[in-house]
């Protein structure tokens, strides 16, 4: 497993932690481990496979393949597919832990999605579904 370490205000789509409760701060580390990474310059797409770990501070996402889609407009899309997929985030509130088999967040409408035999769970909340949308805070999730 190889590290990839870069500043947050140069990778603006890793920002996934932002999706859900904390504030993009472009002075965060993205940190990514995987196995292999392809980057698809004709395309702008980069593609991370086996055991694929992104960490911010207080945040972590896992799973077995990342794919991150980048349009000419700027905007990111990232993908992650696991069995499970997992996600989690400390806060103020406590620990976020998400797991689905694919876990999709949008930069331009700062929406993280579970699909796929999803479940979000904080403290003694859970939620279970095959779908579970988390609209992000005003201001986050973009640098």
């Amino acid at each position: 497993m190889r590290w990839t370490e870069t500043s947050a205000a140069t990778l603006p789509g890793l920002l996934l932690a932002a999706g859900i409760a904390v504030a993009a701060d472009t002075t965060d580390t993205v940190r990514i481990a995987a196995d292999s990474m392809l980057h698809r310059l004709d395309q702008d797409v980069t593609t991370y496979t086996g055991n694929v770990q992104l960490s911010r501070p207080q945040m972590t996402l896992r799973g077995e393949r990342m794919e991150i889609r980048r349009d000419t407009a700027g905007n990111n899309r990232i993908e992650v597919t696991g069995a499970p997929a997992v996600y989690e985030q400390q806060d103020s509130n406590g620990t976020i832990r998400a797991t689905a088999n694919r876990v999709l967040y949008d930069d331009r409408s700062r929406i993280l999605t579970l699909r796929d035999d999803a479940r979000l769970r904080q403290d003694n909340q859970v939620i279970d579904s095959d779908f579970i949308p988390v609209v992000a805070p005003v201001g986050a999730g973009r640098s």
